[in-house]
């Protein structure tokens, strides 16, 4: 054997032990995004479902069919930003 045909038999190795390393970090990298996107939706849900029911609450006890609902609704996205960002950061 050559040379020239070991030193390629080493550069195969290696970048085998290289696909394997970048395999594992998009395997990780993939876990991460999808456990960001799972936080961003169930958190944006919970916060407008929160809102949704005290403007519910509000609008039974004033009277004021809709319009406290909405608009706890419209403040609630700022709030689920907020907390979806904090959240995010601690990944």
């Amino acid at each position: 054997m050559s040379i020239f045909l070991k030193d390629e038999a080493k550069n195969k190795e290696a970048l085998n032990k290289d696909e394997q390393e970048n395999a594992a970090h998009m395997d990780k990298f993939a876990k991460k995004r999808i456990q960001a996107h799972l936080n961003i939706v169930l958190i944006s849900a919970l916060v407008a479902g929160i809102a949704a029911l005290i403007g519910y609450g509000i609008d039974s006890v004033m009277g004021t069919r809709p319009i406290a609902i909405i608009a706890a609704v419209l403040l609630s996205f700022p709030l689920a930003q907020f907390v979806i960002i904090k959240r995010l950061r601690s990944l």
